[in-house]
């Protein structure tokens, strides 16, 4: 590839970026009301923890293995859910108490292993970083429970996962930023067609005035495109509106008539007595 040290100096942003560190879908940030809720249930539903220490060795570049595990504790954590079979035995072979995060949709991949319990309670949880992940647990805290579906600790934890979006400040976004949710959600999803330029687009990370990365990325476009796609929302907004009436068959009318005549002569001979 060509360098343009014309275009790498305006790019200064991007070419920074290069060199942080990516997420990846592991990278999934427990709300704290969602982890404060996890533990109190933990705290209640295994009276073995009562007098332990709740450890979390899975902070940002943290390494489980190496954590500094004394006898006195529980690990309480939500761990990468791409690793979760290798930590889970890890656990189990150095004998470390644990309750920890894991999706819906595998929980039974590892809770096979030794004596687990798969804690299911198909919660959505919203991270963080935005994912939204079927949410289920795998302990060794309860070896003789093979399966738990806890359908009360799961209205906990939605209900905790509530009270974390209201802390969120509600943002609108610059009409001039699309970003691929929104055209999804609005366009997309109700059939619409759109083609944007690529002339007429540039693709950011954030914006100068908001300290927070756009999730996923967006384009600023320019005011005739942003009133084109404004106006493709809105015609699509009335078509959703719109009244499909089916019109019956000749056979279906006939049907019809005839459940009418046999109501008709069923309410006359009640009447008659």
């Amino acid at each position: 590839m060509k360098y343009n040290k014309q275009q790498d100096f305006f790019d200064y942003d991007g070419f920074v970026e290069k060199f942080k560190p990516k997420l990846t879908t592991d990278d999934c940030y427990t709300p704290p009301a969602v982890y404060e809720c996890v533990a109190n249930f933990v705290r209640e539903h295994y009276p073995n923890t009562k007098d332990k220490k709740f450890v979390r060795p899975f902070y940002p570049g943290g390494d489980y293995e190496h954590f500094d595990y004394d006898e006195n504790c529980v690990v309480v954590d939500n761990p990468p859910f791409s690793i979760g079979s290798k930590i889970v035995e890890f656990y189990l072979e150095n004998k470390i108490p644990f309750f920890l995060f894991a999706p819906s949709f595998t929980i039974f991949q590892n809770s096979k292993k030794g004596n687990c319990t798969a804690v299911i309670t198909n919660a959505n949880v919203i991270y963080e970083n935005g994912a939204v992940v079927s949410t289920s647990f795998i302990t060794n805290l309860s070896p003789d429970i093979a399966i738990y579906c806890a359908g009360d600790f799961r209205k906990q934890i939605e209900e905790a996962n509530v009270v974390e979006k209201k802390k969120q400040t509600k943002l609108k976004k610059p009409l001039n930023l699309l970003t691929a949710a929104d055209l999804g959600a609005h366009i997309s999803k109700k059939g619409g067609e759109l083609e944007i330029k690529r002339r007429n687009v540039v693709f950011i990370r954030k914006l100068d005035n908001y300290n927070k990365g756009i999730f996923g990325g967006g384009c600023l476009v320019c005011d005739e495109i942003v009133e084109q796609v404004e106006q493709l929302k809105e015609q699509l907004k009335e078509q959703l509106k719109e009244t499909f009436f089916i019109k019956l068959s000749e056979r279906e009318k006939e049907i019809i008539e005839k459940l009418n005549r046999e109501y008709e002569s069923a309410s006359e001979y009640a009447s008659g007595f």
